[in-house]
């Protein structure tokens, strides 16, 4: 999440609401699944590294200016994004119906690297706010969602509110899926009237606080469900 002074459409006392209770509802997120680890598989302790990076970052992001004497938090932004990427697609290839897609998986991992490198050394610096890379990841990741639903819809035997992989799936859907037009209207939006600006990181804060609540129901789909047979399969 991102944080910045708010101002106009988005009241200052809303906008911090909204980003604190995000902030805290990831570290609430991150306890119930340490309570409820016992039940976990491999892919559930990755939501558990990302949730803990997720914090981290938000914390540095937090006090990076006042901490190194910086005038912008970009690069801390920036970074979260490949860290972002890259456990988001370990935890894919920790579903086992993916394996066939392993090959492109790994090709679009490789061209976010290339993306990386290009955009930094020659379009951006690493602190000024990065959007490409971004919109790459969320577009990256409403597809691997989407194909991850087709996957679930071959099978009848998927109960799906009773699986937390459809859960976690959902909470990566609807957050990268929201925030693909926020991302793509971002360099118009830090031109225009700073009261747009803020709307549009609200709406992005506001998606993150749903996908914090998909993960914490994945957890506790754990515990109440916890069946060997459930399609697709993870580990």
């Amino acid at each position: 999440m991102f944080k910045l002074n708010a101002n106009l459409m988005v009241t200052d006392q809303i906008f911090e609401l909204i980003y604190d209770t995000g902030f805290y509802l990831n570290i609430l997120c991150l306890i119930a699944g340490f309570i409820l680890f016992r039940f976990h598989k491999r892919k559930d302790l990755i939501i558990l590294v990302y949730l803990l990076f997720s914090i981290v970052f938000d914390y540095l992001n937090e006090n990076v200016r006042e901490w190194f004497d910086v005038d912008t938090n970009y690069h801390v932004n920036n970074l979260w994004t490949i860290v972002e990427f890259f456990i988001l697609a370990i935890f894919y290839l920790c579903v086992k119906d993916f394996k066939k897609f392993k090959i492109y998986q790994i090709l679009f991992a490789f061209l976010f690297i290339v993306l990386v490198f290009i955009v930094f050394i020659s379009l951006k610096s690493i602190y000024e706010f990065d959007n490409i890379n971004k919109i790459y990841s969320a577009l990256y990741f409403s597809i691997s969602s989407i194909v991850l639903y087709y996957l679930f819809l071959k099978d009848v035997r998927v109960h799906l509110l009773k699986s937390s992989l459809f859960w976690q799936n959902t909470g990566i859907f609807i957050y990268f899926t929201g925030n693909i037009m926020v991302f793509l209207t971002i360099d118009y939006m830090f031109s225009s009237d700073f009261s747009f600006t803020m709307t549009g990181w609200t709406i992005h804060n506001v998606l993150s606080i749903v996908k914090t609540l998909c993960f914490m129901n994945g957890f506790y789909k754990n515990k109440g469900y916890p069946d060997k047979l459930r399609y697709p399969r993870s580990t």
